[in-house]
């Protein structure tokens, strides 16, 4: 099935329904939406482009989208504008042309045009087969090198269901304050317009107001949008009455966070655990997870979990180890796959990285990811307890926690915090005492401005890492708290 086919349903069933408000407020009816398809559909075929071509385009607003919805009608995938157009990403795949939101620099570039979304065209068909790519997501890239993870249109239509098998049909107008061309604002998307609802897609700082306004009964946003929405609250607000349903996904929800969301804004706020090679994984509201410390959701229906050792054995039900998962609704592999990476989808299996256990009720738990507990002296910190810790200081609204090699080789303990005050170090010095004492104490403390980001709200750890390491490099800090900018 092509992905746009139940656009095109709602198109001619609710044609009046008004399916997405831009954020200047413009409203775009179902019948509306279907033609703007049809159009950028003919003008990307006018461009030379056919099915099987891969456009190399970024998403970060309402024309853009409609003109990558045009595109998978077409039958050409897309990919991230960074995705390399060298044998890396596999024979055949190489990109036709990039579509640029700025000026073109290059003979294969295309400035990209709203007008494409608005010329008259006849209706257009492509059905896909199995295998026929859809979208080249981008990972987080956390780590500094992003993996390209490619979705099939068979792929996305299954996770949509998936996603509506774990929630239902949308409830209200849907606001998404995620990127819309990665893989949970894609599929939330679709998901909302597959259930004939209205899709609002605005800015934060008007977030507020156009909730109101457009009677948002749902809402997707990562924990970082979350706060960055609470922020443009007034004190004392009362929440959203009409707010139903709040789902978070792209990082964990810090308790302290959650609680604040579910006073301020109203409504079930929802967590979810997934992987952009798997789509949702585990779903639960926090209020139960915050029950259960290290709950990240219940195993979604069609997910196999199993915990394993170093040696890829089996460990007994409920024991914690290395996590795998596999489903129907799984990526094969990665485009331009190194070593590393097959560390990563093997054997049919998928590694998110994570350490925990299922429990026999399905609650998945987890106890942290392998590559993020640092080893101080031999001893493995978890950095979730040093950043819950951190997090209950007045004024804190970030916490990250890493290591970093000292001129001997040693790994020290570090933090970084953002807070909307200097924090003192008796403060510091106090919590530790309380809730840090000994080996999980940090050495050094960084307090900075703004915490580096992913495009999906996750904080970077490298930079920080790296600011440190050329800290100790210049000078020997003394154990405390640092303020940096």
């Amino acid at each position: 099935m092509n992905i746009t086919e139940p656009i095109r349903r709602r198109a001619r069933t609710r044609p009046r329904d008004i399916a997405i408000i831009g954020p200047d407020g413009r409203a775009i009816s179902y019948a509306g939406l279907e033609a703007r398809i049809n159009s950028a559909a003919s003008e990307a075929r006018a461009f030379g482009l056919r099915p099987g071509d891969l456009v190399r385009f970024d998403m970060p607003g309402v024309s853009q989208f409609i003109f990558a919805l045009g595109l998978a009608r077409l039958g050409v995938a897309t990919a991230p504008s960074d995705l390399p157009q060298d044998s890396r990403i596999g024979s055949g795949i190489g990109a036709r042309i990039t579509i640029t939101n700025g000026p073109a620099e290059g003979a294969n570039e295309l400035p990209f045009d709203p007008a494409w979304n608005e010329q008259a065209a006849p209706e257009m068909t492509h059905q896909p087969s199995s295998t026929t790519m859809l979208r080249v997501f981008s990972s987080s890239g956390t780590t500094g090198r992003p993996k390209y993870i490619p979705w099939t249109h068979a792929l996305l239509s299954q996770l949509v269901h998936r996603m509506w098998l774990d929630q239902g049909a949308t409830q209200g107008t849907l606001l998404i304050a995620i990127p819309l061309d990665g893989i949970s604002g894609m599929a939330a998307a679709l998901r909302c317009l597959y259930d004939g609802a209205c899709l609002l897609i605005t800015d934060l700082a008007h977030a507020a107001a156009a909730i109101r306004e457009h009677q948002v009964g749902s809402l997707v946003a990562s924990p970082f949008a979350l706060r960055q929405l609470l922020d443009t609250l007034p004190e004392g607000a009362p929440p959203f009455p009409i707010m139903r349903a709040i789902e978070a996904s792209g990082a964990r929800i810090p308790p302290a966070l959650a609680e604040q969301i579910h006073r301020r804004l109203g409504g079930t706020l929802l967590s979810h655990y997934g992987a952009t090679e798997m789509g949702r994984v585990a779903s639960a509201p926090t209020a139960e997870l915050a029950q259960r410390p290290g709950a990240a959701g219940y195993l979604l229906p069609g997910v196999t979990l199993q915990t394993v050792d170093a040696t890829d054995t089996p460990l007994p039900a409920g024991t914690p180890g290395i996590i795998r998962m596999r489903a129907e609704l799984m990526v094969p592999g990665y485009l331009g796959a190194t070593q590393a990476d097959s560390a990563t989808l093997r054997d049919g299996w998928f590694y998110p990285g994570d350490i925990g256990h299922l429990e026999r009720d399905g609650m998945l738990i987890l106890q942290g990811r392998a590559s993020d507990l640092i080893n101080v002296g031999g001893v493995k910190i978890n950095p979730t307890d040093i950043e819950d810790a951190l997090l209950t200081l007045p004024g804190v609204t970030d916490a990250t926690a890493f290591g970093v090699p000292d001129p001997l080789g040693l790994t020290q303990l570090w933090a970084a915090i953002s807070a909307t005050r200097v924090v003192p170090t008796e403060e510091l010095n106090a919590l530790f005492a309380q809730r840090l004492a000994g080996p999980t104490t940090p050495r050094h403390i960084l307090q900075v401005a703004h915490m580096p980001r992913t495009a999906n709200g996750k904080i970077r750890k490298e930079p920080l890492i790296a600011f440190a390491t050329e800290q100790q490099a210049s000078r020997a800090p003394q154990s405390g708290a640092e303020r940096h900018r």
